[in-house]
């Protein structure tokens, strides 16, 4: 049935037990009642709706504390993030987004009853989980009406031929029934929301909250039932020191990867990794560059300075600063030496050494002699021989 209801109300979930709430249909996700979303907008002054800790959404302070990790830009409040910026200082963002509320470090739709508010009367509008409700109460109405979560109280719909088809509501999140020619529509069971789709566990991630006690896990709502997700992806890393989990390539230095200058330092800034130079474990009269390792505090001087751990290549000092190039441009590099091949695969490609006629594809043989490619007759064949005369390994 389709669900008449989502067009202006959140959610609804009826029973006695626990009341939660979620989006219905094109209500899903942030998309809350008219009061809610007011409310949701938050502040830390008396206009802010509920007095639970609200901060206001998308706002951020940078401040002039410099730090190398997350964990060193605690500010014990729980309503923010915090991190530490790639320039290396503490900036403090709102946890939550823009038309949710904070209440000591949780977001959602409300953290009081007072935050919700649909407008009809015959509903009790409940604050549970940081979700609103609105729970439909016939008692609210008169003894031949019932209470509609959009329209108020309405009259009974009659079922003389005693059909629940007479009784369709078009709410996927009532249950009709027929009984003295009056229809009743139950809503949802205890501990259920309304979904665009009828009753269940949940509608949307936001109704399953974060594990308890695991900031680096979030709630996932699939086909209605509340599963456990991890909050970061496997190639990010959770840092969660300051109790509220955000998702980097590094938390501390420690979690990055060498990068072989033995004279650099791990850092980890902003949640990125990077590696500083430390002139500290060079020696007297060196410095250390990010690339080269230590080098003269003067830079280089001549090209002696730009020695290149690989044997395939040189280095020239221009202006202090040492550049590199091929060793062997068009030729091969045999462990630090030029020649034209290292190997016999070398030489594959090269045209016949001998004058005169081409043997016949077969009647010569590669190889590669001194660091350079030699062609040779192979042994005497009949094939090989005629017409070039006799055979031989010599050149």
């Amino acid at each position: 049935m389709p669900h008449a209801a989502c067009t202006t109300l959140a959610v609804t979930l009826f029973g006695f037990g626990l009341i939660a709430s979620a989006a219905v249909g094109a209500c899903s996700g942030g998309e809350f009642s008219a009061d809610a979303a007011d409310a949701g907008s938050g502040g830390s002054g008396p206009d802010a709706g509920s007095g639970a800790g609200t901060s206001a959404a998308g706002s951020t302070s940078g401040g002039t504390v410099l730090c190398r990790a997350p964990e060193e830009c605690d500010d014990a409040d729980p309503c923010t993030l915090d991190e530490c910026s790639a320039e290396g200082t503490c900036v403090h963002s709102a946890k939550c987004g823009a038309g949710e509320k904070c209440c000591d470090g949780d977001c959602g739709q409300c953290c009081v009853q007072e935050d919700c508010n649909d407008s009809v009367s015959c509903t009790a509008d409940q604050c549970f989980n940081f979700f609103c409700a609105f729970v439909p109460d016939d008692g609210e109405c008169g003894t031949t009406q019932y209470c509609h979560r959009e329209d108020d109280c309405k009259d009974r719909e009659q079922c003389p031929n005693g059909t629940l088809a007479e009784c369709d509501d078009g709410d996927p999140c009532t249950t009709e029934s027929c009984n003295a020619g009056l229809c009743y529509h139950d809503d949802c069971a205890s501990g259920q929301h309304c979904c665009a789709n009828g009753c269940a566990e949940c509608c949307d991630d936001g109704e399953c909250g974060a594990q308890a006690g695991d900031a680096c896990s979030a709630g996932k709502c699939e086909q209605g039932q509340c599963q456990t997700r991890a909050l970061c992806s496997d190639s990010e890393m959770c840092c969660a020191a300051t109790g509220t989990a955000t998702c980097a390539e590094c938390c501390a230095p420690e979690d990055c990867s060498d990068d072989g200058v033995l004279c650099t330092e791990p850092s980890c800034l902003g949640g990125a990794c990077s590696h500083v130079p430390n002139d500290g474990l060079c020696g007297s009269a060196e410095v250390c560059d990010p690339e080269q390792g230590c080098i003269p505090a003067g830079g280089c001087q001549e090209d002696g300075d730009c020695l290149s751990p690989d044997p395939c290549s040189k280095g020239t000092c221009a202006q202090g600063t040492c550049t590199y190039s091929e060793l062997c441009p068009g030729q091969q590099c045999c462990g630090g030496i030029c020649q034209d091949c290292c190997s016999r695969e070398d030489c594959s490609n090269i045209a016949s050494s001998f004058a005169g006629p081409i043997p016949p594809d077969g009647c010569e043989s590669v190889s590669c002699v001194n660091g350079s490619c030699l062609t040779a007759y192979l042994l005497c064949t009949e094939l090989c021989c005629a017409p070039y005369g006799c055979c031989s390994l010599d050149m």
